[in-house]
């Protein structure tokens, strides 16, 4: 596979060609060849050059080095797709982030970096490569959460601080829904048990000023939890908007995507063709 993506200039992006470890001007090759289902093999190096002047050279082996692209749970497929303007990025990215306990030696050649670091010149690269503003700060949040798990957080403090954002955004989110619809009372089966979704700040208002003042609290919780990630706390906030945004198509997709994949397993078993 090599990418080649229209209206890019990848050398005004700060991208390079690059041999033996050497950037050298000329086009770079983003051209990979797939070991297994996760797995690709880089077929030539290449150069960014960041807008500090760094310039690092990817990967520091060919031969050795292995990327997974770009990891997208299949129900954000649609958001952000696997391949486009951000692939450069996204390579550059792979190359400066190594696994230390399968990747002792560095994976690139140049200036050593952080991961928070390497996080933060993937959004640059996307940006320089014209990635939509939303979709690059996307990425970037989602890359520096498995970074505060990775290097920045203890284990405790990650699972706990996201239980939390996910829980509290998702939590209120379905029920400031089920009270947009006037849904007033819900009974769990066979223990009888009766709840009624509603919210303080939604009311008996007409539907569009409970839309309206239910999306300001949407927006208000994620602002309020992003305090937890202390400095990180755009992350955090970023995370929570896109959550409360994306809670009910990324249902919906999940849901159908689930049928479909049951669809699929009962063909298979039943030896449709």
């Amino acid at each position: 596979m090599a990418f080649n993506a229209t209206e890019i200039d990848p050398q005004d992006a700060g991208f390079s060609a690059a041999a033996d470890g050497v950037a050298v001007p000329g086009e770079p090759r983003f051209s990979l060849t797939r070991c297994s289902a996760s797995s690709w093999r880089f077929n030539d190096q290449f150069a960014y050059t960041d807008l500090e002047g760094r310039t690092f050279v990817v990967p520091a082996d060919p031969e050795s080095f292995r990327s997974d692209m770009m990891s997208i749970p299949p129900v954000f497929a649609w958001l952000v797709p696997a391949n486009g303007r951000h692939t450069p990025g996204v390579l550059l990215h792979d190359g400066l982030v190594r696994n230390p306990l399968t990747e002792p030696d560095p994976t690139h050649i140049g200036p050593a970096v952080t991961r928070v670091e390497a996080d933060r010149l993937l959004r640059e690269a996307n940006q320089r490569c014209g990635t939509p503003f939303l979709r690059r700060w996307l990425i970037w949040t989602a890359v520096m959460t498995a970074t505060l798990k990775a290097e920045v957080w203890s284990t405790f403090r990650w699972w706990l601080t996201i239980a939390l954002l996910v829980g509290i955004t998702s939590g209120v989110g379905i029920v400031a829904t089920l009270d947009l619809f006037d849904t007033r009372t819900l009974t769990l089966p066979l223990v009888g048990w009766q709840w009624s979704p509603q919210v303080p700040w939604m009311g008996n208002r007409p539907w569009y000023a409970e839309l309206l003042t239910g999306g300001a609290v949407a927006v208000g919780f994620p602002a309020i939890i992003s305090l937890t990630f202390g400095r990180h706390w755009r992350v955090g906030l970023i995370a929570g908007l896109w959550i409360a945004v994306l809670l009910h198509a990324t249902l919906a997709v999940g849901a159908t995507a689930a049928a479909i994949a049951i669809a699929e397993r009962s063909a298979h078993r039943l030896g449709l063709r």
